[in-house]
């Protein structure tokens, strides 16, 4: 009965060790997306912040005089700056979400192996139960015979009471037991 809870507990323990693996490896792939979605964008942002600068520049050489020109350079440094800001965080935004994805596949791993290990730990304590019990009640059993012994040999007459004493029937030659025969057998 304890082998049957312990069977159906290790099932039960291995389901939810196997429906979590597949929800970190969901994760995982979810952010591992997340991430190169992230780095693209961060490049794509700093390359046409880039492109932006240049081309205004190059317009406005041409067309504006001095002051408008420092105006503008002064602008587009600006935004360039913002851009290349925002890169920069975005990128590290990406890094952060790497670094938190091989942070859950460590996790993962752990419980691949914490799970499996609790299983065998949890099934050798039932299992140590139930040789306890068995052990114990091995001793119960021989208790129990050694007192069936004594009733069947009164029963039979071989043991009685011969006034405050126990007295046994031995027959004319008793079967002697023991190292020195120090013990005389009961006749049947």
């Amino acid at each position: 009965m304890e082998e049957e809870r312990s069977r159906r507990l290790m099932l039960r323990l291995m389901a939810l060790a196997d429906k979590l693996e597949q929800r970190d490896m969901q994760v995982i792939a979810q952010l591992s997306q997340q991430a190169c979605e992230l780095k693209r964008s961060a490049q794509a942002v700093a390359s046409g912040g880039e492109q932006f600068a240049r081309t205004a520049l190059d317009a406005m050489r041409g067309e504006a005089g001095n002051v408008v020109q420092r105006a503008m350079r002064q602008a587009v440094e600006q935004c360039t700056h913002s851009l290349t800001e925002s890169a920069a965080h975005v990128s590290r935004t990406a890094h952060e979400v790497g670094a938190s994805t091989e942070q859950l596949r460590r996790q993962r791993g752990l419980w691949l192996w914490a799970a499996p290990l609790a299983l065998i730990v949890g099934a050798l304590l039932a299992a140590g139960g139930s040789g306890y019990l068995v052990w114990k009640n091995a001793a119960e059993l021989r208790r129990a015979s050694f007192g069936l012994d004594i009733l069947q040999a009164t029963r039979s007459g071989a043991l009685t009471r011969c006034g405050d004493a126990l007295c046994a029937r031995v027959g004319a030659k008793p079967a002697r037991y023991g190292r020195n025969g120090e013990y005389v057998l009961l006749a049947k």
